[in-house]
């Protein structure tokens, strides 16, 4: 290349690095180079908030910037840096974050990223075949090339449980197994076991390549009987075991909920069962008879008070079971009452005789003292006032006007 470009003298002379010893600020060991699998460019500091809580916030680490949708981590010790590389698929986003080792000597441009590491379960294997030994063999095929498998299994090498799990590295520019063809000597027959991974991030639902979506995609597909594309997410997605334990846990919680809902309602009837029984064998309270100086003393006027007391009493009792059920307060109704005329009596004894004299009336002198009182007494007006010298009987009578 520096002969096609014909260098002058001047380009021609070159920079002597005294690089022999390792002066880059990055500890190689603890750093790994990461890409976003996304087919637009995001900002460093969008990757950054996407993957620091989902790596536990870690103290120490540092996220910069090495290239369109490249970054380079640096963790404070090889702990934390292994606890990432080996943890569940990382996403930003729904697009997957393929991670390689940091290499000083390699440029940006020379990195390939076409590896991931995920976590798959083969369903359904004979108990035979749920052995670490046989389950390398099977998992093999689902590998890159180079890369060795890592089976989930106890001390003594067995895997239990409904399927088989292992850690293994796929590649992304391939597309993903929907299953392994094995064949067994012993039984001379051929198997086919169906594979799912876990956490599986954004992929093609018509081809199976990781990366891209099946609206984006350039060799799309037709779509099966029932509407399903090969490579649908009931097929290759592993159902997460943490959500069925919660739905487990909400639904023992909700029967044990509706246990105690069903006891205490039970006692709640029994307590009003016995509130009743108890408030129909207690009597009525009567109601207290009210007098007032103001009102009439007469026998209507006393029978009247009492039906109308009765009345305002049970308006009063109603008030205040609607104020404790409801918890507002009514207003008092007022009770109107039709005021009678009193009942004249003849007894000398209790009958009294109040003069009204307006101003303009004046008395003649040639009149004699019989004239004067026929006169005055068409102008008088008898009241009746009963009972004895206390005024709680009197009746407030309004003046004429002349």
């Amino acid at each position: 290349m520096m002969g096609w470009l014909r260098l002058i003298a001047a380009e021609a002379v070159a920079v002597v690095l005294e690089d022999g010893a390792d002066d880059f600020q990055v500890h190689s060991e603890w750093a790994i180079v990461g890409k976003v699998l996304s087919p637009s460019t995001l900002h460093i500091n969008t990757i950054a908030l996407a993957l620091r809580p989902a790596w536990g916030n870690l103290r120490g680490l540092v996220i910069n910037s090495g290239g369109d949708n490249v970054f380079v981590a640096e963790f404070a010790s090889k702990a934390d840096k292994d606890r990432v590389v080996d943890g569940p698929p990382w996403v930003v986003g729904k697009h997957a974050v393929l991670l390689r080792d940091f290499d000083v000597d390699q440029r940006p441009k020379d990195m390939v990223f076409n590896r991931l590491k995920i976590w798959a379960r083969i369903l359904d294997l004979p108990f035979g075949y749920m052995y670490k030994k046989w389950g390398e063999m099977i998992v093999g095929p689902l590998c890159c090339e180079g890369s060795v498998p890592s089976v989930n299994c106890d001390a003594t090498g067995r895997c239990w449980g409904s399927y088989m799990r292992a850690r293994i590295e796929v590649d992304v520019d391939q597309p993903l197994r929907r299953g392994v063809t094995v064949f067994s000597q012993g039984c001379n027959a051929t198997e086919w076991y169906e594979v799912q991974y876990e956490n599986l991030p954004l992929y093609c639902f018509s081809c199976g390549i990781i990366g891209h979506s099946s609206t984006d995609c350039k060799n799309p597909v037709e779509r099966d009987g029932n509407g399903k594309l090969p490579y649908s997410v009931d097929r290759l997605c592993a159902p997460d075991d943490r959500k069925k334990k919660n739905q487990g846990q909400k639904s023992l919680s909700g029967s044990v909920s509706t246990e105690q809902g069903c006891f205490s309602q039970e006692r709640t009837s029994q307590s009003f069962s016995k509130s009743g029984a108890a408030g129909q064998k207690q009597k009525p309270h009567e109601v207290a008879k009210v007098s007032s100086p103001v009102k009439d003393t007469g026998p209507r006027a006393h029978a009247n008070r009492t039906n109308a007391g009765k009345g305002t009493a049970k308006k009063k009792g109603t008030s205040q079971e609607g104020m404790g059920l409801t918890g507002q307060k009514h207003k008092k109704q007022q009770v109107y009452r039709v005021r009678e005329t009193p009942v004249i009596e003849d007894t000398p004894n209790q009958t009294a005789l109040v003069l009204f004299q307006g101003p303009s009336a004046q008395v003649d002198e040639g009149h004699a003292p019989e004239d004067l009182s026929n006169d005055s007494n068409k102008k008088l007006r008898k009241i009746c006032v009963s009972g004895s010298a206390d005024q709680a009987g009197a009746v407030e009578q309004p003046r004429q006007m002349q």
